[in-house]
């Protein structure tokens, strides 16, 4: 009891000086009770589908609606069912509504704490901001949708969706199933138990902790297939996830890990299209938690 009042008695006091947090905790408190009722109204409305299409004795369609289920209560990937578009369309305005406040409320959070010269406080709010914006800019994409190829093995995890390479392979390959054009941002969030984080769009390659000098970032041109490397830029730490964003736009492609540049150079990207694929590579294995596909404006210039 004593334990419980001093507990009590400290996040008071914590409250009082630093109010800008508490501002924060209550956006983030509400954000997360909308997004878990909204997902539990949408579930609801994909289980009567289930039930009314089960008793037309339509089989694809169930399974269909069965996998989009799956999707959306293992990932959080909304259905695409045309027999869904209705309570899709109320979901994604009550979640773009949600993602709008708990983004001003970042937003007004790091600015206050920036003009204060508390910044070691307004970076961690710039992380989540950034992840907030990057999964309501784009399509998610569902984990279990990716095709593995070369082999490639798909485990659920503890993290995530674990890619590995099968026995004597050197690489293994998950792609999307949609072909995308840019401009557009990969967003993936993944870890390596050692080596070897591989992005592939085109002729391209992002290779992170490449295997033959982890420090060495390895980047493989979309378009015309030339292969550069960039010394001290290719190193991530090793089981830890990693916010790993590669924008490719109309005349140029850069790339971003955990927030921080790491490359960027010109190009001519605007007639590409293909699927984006990821994986490991010489025995590594890649855990990836999250993978979006983001549109950038047709006249914003790579920056």
């Amino acid at each position: 009891m004593l334990a419980t009042l001093v507990l009590l008695v400290a996040f008071a006091q914590d409250a009082k000086s630093d109010p800008i947090q508490v501002d924060v905790a209550k956006a983030r408190k509400a954000f997360e009770t909308t997004a878990a009722k909204q997902k539990a109204e949408l579930l609801k409305a994909v289980d009567t589908a289930i039930e009314r299409k089960t008793k037309t004795g339509d089989l694809s369609v169930v399974e269909d609606l069965k996998k989009e289920r799956a999707g959306l209560a293992e990932e959080g990937v909304p259905p695409t069912s045309s027999a869904l578009a209705r309570p899709v369309g109320q979901y994604e305005r009550a979640m773009k509504n949600a993602r709008a406040a708990f983004d001003a409320a970042l937003n007004r959070a790091i600015k206050a704490y920036v003009k204060a010269s508390e910044t070691d406080k307004a970076k961690p709010l710039q992380d989540e901001l950034d992840r907030l914006r990057a999964e309501s800019g784009g399509a998610q994409i569902a984990l279990k949708s990716l095709v593995p190829t070369d082999g490639l093995q798909l485990f659920p995890g503890q993290k995530g969706m674990e890619l590995k390479t099968p026995k004597g392979a050197e690489r293994g390959k998950a792609r999307t199933a949609q072909q995308f054009s840019p401009p557009f941002a990969i967003a993936a969030r993944a870890a390596t138990d050692g080596t070897n984080i591989r992005l592939f769009y085109g002729s391209g390659c992002i290779i992170l902790n490449w295997e033959l000098n982890k420090s060495e970032l390895r980047v493989q041109d979309p378009a015309s297939g030339q292969i550069s490397g960039v010394k001290d830029k290719g190193a991530v730490t090793p089981n830890e996830l990693h916010d790993i964003v590669w924008e490719i736009h109309l005349d140029k492609m850069r790339l971003l890990v955990d927030g921080v540049e790491r490359y960027q150079q010109t190009g001519n990207y605007g007639s590409l299209k293909g699927e984006i694929m990821i994986g490991p590579a010489h025995g590594s294995t890649v855990t990836l938690q999250s993978l979006s596909i983001r549109a950038l404006p047709k006249g914003q210039k790579g920056k």
